[in-house]
């Protein structure tokens, strides 16, 4: 028996699940991961919340690189896997989805039943006045402030993620609320950050709720997605995955498939609706 086999007799034993997505479901959308098969950085690591909070040139740093990486996020759109485990909630094989992404693309795809565990990148929160902007709109502002530095970008001839030519300095312009000047912090929990309690309760919920967890795309490196995977396999929870290399929680898995989720979901999705149909 394959992989795959023990992979579709572990959905149809234990729905309706819980489906847990990281950044690997988005990639096949164009959007960039963050980590490789080993679990490695493979990008510049993420600028930190109280970095972002107490440095300015932190803040530049992120912002920067946001304007050069927003518009991938704005072109993006739902991949197969998105349809797919749209259409496996639909059958309740799948009962709810706890996303690590702040992309929307399950909500794009007709995502009902959906937690996101660390916000979304569509809006950005004044700090100070609680004003809140479209990031479309920020992307437009900070476009406008900072031409000389989209002059200077280098485009990888593999088409990889884009980079300055030109050291991110004093005249960078990060964006400030419109309304009161204050701190534009992105709706999204940064690293170093917590994820709100409702949240959390929320995402324990839909765990607690399932008969088994999924997990998608994601090495579960992250403590907010570890420690639901620790919560379910005390709850006596069985546990799988579809990622491409090794996750924090190896050990924890019943079953593993390292394989492409945009490849692997929609002909899962066709071998459990056989089976539902007979």
């Amino acid at each position: 028996m394959t992989n795959f086999d023990r992979l579709i007799d572990f959905v149809v034993a234990n729905a309706p699940l819980c489906a847990i997505t990281g950044a690997g479901f988005s990639t096949p959308s164009g959007i960039y991961d963050y980590r490789d098969r080993s679990g490695n950085w493979k990008r510049p690591e993420p600028v930190q919340l109280q970095a972002f909070l107490t440095k300015v040139a932190a803040r530049r740093r992120y912002w920067a690189r946001s304007m050069l990486g927003y518009p991938r996020f704005q072109r993006a759109r739902p991949n197969s896997a998105h349809v797919s485990l749209v259409e496996l909630e639909e059958l309740n094989i799948v009962q709810g989805t706890i996303t690590q992404n702040v992309d929307d693309l399950h909500e794009l795809a007709g995502q009902k039943s959906l937690v996101k565990l660390h916000g979304s990148l569509a809006t950005a929160t004044c700090l100070d006045c609680c004003h809140t902007e479209s990031r479309a709109a920020i992307q437009r502002r900070l476009e406008s402030s900072n031409t000389r530095f989209l002059s200077h970008v280098d485009v990888p001839a593999d088409g990889g993620e884009a980079v300055y030519s030109t050291p991110i300095d004093e005249s960078f312009i990060v964006p400030a609320c419109l309304e009161c000047g204050g701190m534009l912090k992105p709706d999204v929990v940064f690293f170093g950050d917590s994820v709100p309690d409702e949240i959390k309760r929320s995402a324990r919920d839909t765990v607690l709720k399932s008969r088994g967890v999924l997990l998608m795309g994601t090495t579960s490196q992250v403590f907010s997605c570890f420690r639901l995977v620790r919560e379910a396999k005390d709850a006596g929870l069985p546990i799988a995955a579809i990622n491409k290399g090794k996750t924090r929680v190896d050990d924890l898995l019943a079953v593993q498939l390292e394989d492409s989720i945009e490849l692997v979901l929609p002909k899962l999705l066709d071998r459990v609706a056989y089976k539902e149909v007979h």
